[in-house]
């Protein structure tokens, strides 16, 4: 994948685990800062925003509710990182995440081993929730 030779070549990345073919990224000890999905459009499928506890994804799913903002996967929990998140729909159909992941690699950063998983809805959720998202469907 011409993008994933991209951001380990030149900048040092380093992959944490798969979901199908899609690399989970890191740059320092935390599980992933960025994955890469292959998309219909160019550009970021979605911004994470990271959050203190689970508590705060409670709060923001009863907070967007109220307000009629399209929930579109969660409350969950991430079998990968083991963090919790709830995504939603903004503007323009921008997709933003709150999650709470503090999965750190421990050891030797480039000795860890990517484990791999399928590109299947229970990849992405540990607790039942569905994707409504393009990207992490079959």
């Amino acid at each position: 994948m011409r993008d994933q030779a991209f951001w380990l070549g030149h900048f040092n990345t380093l992959v944490s685990d798969w979901i199908g073919p899609c690399p989970l990224l890191r740059v320092n000890a935390r599980h992933h800062q960025m994955a890469l999905f292959a998309a219909k459009r160019k550009g970021i499928q979605h911004i994470n925003h990271q959050v203190a506890e689970i508590d705060d994804i409670m709060r923001s799913w009863y907070f967007l509710n109220e307000k009629k903002i399209r929930i579109v996967f969660g409350p969950g929990r991430h079998p990968t990182s083991g963090g919790n998140f709830l995504y939603f729909e903004g503007p323009d159909g921008m997709i933003f995440e709150y999650s709470n992941s503090d999965r750190n690699i421990i050891g030797d950063l480039s000795s860890y081993k990517p484990r791999q998983f399928p590109l299947h809805p229970t990849s992405f959720c540990m607790w039942g929730s569905k994707p409504d998202i393009a990207e992490f469907k079959e």
